[in-house]
């Protein structure tokens, strides 16, 4: 047997190398891409969640002529599966519950001489921090996404998904709102 008539089975170490080195730029690219898809998906389940609560404190106003600071007063379904936190004199102004996206926490104001309008934050807690954050606030403001100020993945964040830019949001306590155009 001559080696001409040898058939050549596989592929060379520069056909993989080429390979491998597509399949990681393709990665690159990809990876990145997806956790802003999952992200953005984890943030709208949060907005979801507050504006249900927004608009159960509309309902309860219709029918008693003022928002509540207690959630145990709002029609609103939470899943099973939650903890509260409470004033001292009882009322629940916070529920904790978890989804299968993780921990969310949503707070109505206790103080009211500032319900004028519906105050409600949501949270999703990322290890031990607030991660995603809608607030919804006074009479036909928008609701917004809120970062913390100098934390740069935040911002970007929030600017991806509201659509808008620093200068369009407003400061809140130690906070950033931005607004959603």
């Amino acid at each position: 047997m001559k080696n001409e008539d040898v058939i050549k089975h596989g592929f060379t170490l520069i056909e993989l190398l080429v390979v491998v080195l597509i399949i990681g730029i393709l990665a690159a690219v990809a990876v990145p891409q997806y956790k802003r898809a999952v992200d953005k998906v984890k943030f709208m389940h949060v907005s979801a969640i507050a504006d249900a609560v927004y608009k159960a404190q509309e309902v309860f106003k219709l029918a008693n002529g003022y928002y509540t600071t207690d959630f145990n007063e709002l029609s609103i379904d939470i899943p099973s599966d939650y903890s509260e936190r409470t004033t001292s004199d009882g009322r629940v102004y916070s529920k904790i519950f978890y989804s299968g996206n993780g921990k969310v926490e949503c707070l109505l104001t206790t103080e009211p001489a500032r319900l004028d309008s519906p105050h409600v934050t949501c949270y999703m807690w990322s290890s031990g921090l607030p991660k995603y954050t809608i607030r919804y606030g006074r009479e036909g403001a928008p609701h917004g996404c809120v970062s913390d100020p100098g934390n740069n993945a935040q911002e970007k964040f929030c600017e991806r998904i509201t659509g808008s830019v620093k200068s369009d949001g407003f400061a809140w306590v130690n906070s950033w709102i931005w607004v959603f155009k």
